[in-house]
């Protein structure tokens, strides 16, 4: 096709360009967003793994706090068995 001077070829050649730059701004577009969506991303330091560790971290804290369930009972019995030995 090179150095043929029909006005077909041309314009075949003019079209084919167009949409080759037309497919690459598209690409560029597409790229920039990816860029912005992996910094996004990046941002929010794995969100589902937080979530997940402070779910834990409350099942943690509940597990502590039922050991302490009926606490106060054995405190109850604790100071009845023990104030009278320490006011001696």
């Amino acid at each position: 096709m090179n150095g043929v001077k029909c006005s077909s070829v041309s314009d075949f050649n003019t079209y084919f360009n167009d949409e080759i730059d037309q497919k690459n701004r598209e690409l560029d577009d597409i790229e920039e967003k990816l860029k912005s969506n992996k910094n996004e991303l990046a941002q929010l330091d794995d969100p589902q793994k937080k979530i997940q560790e402070k779910l834990v971290l409350v099942a943690s804290r509940k597990k502590d706090l039922e050991s302490y369930k009926g606490i106060e009972k054995e405190l109850e019995v604790f100071e009845k068995n023990w104030i009278p030995i320490l006011t001696i």
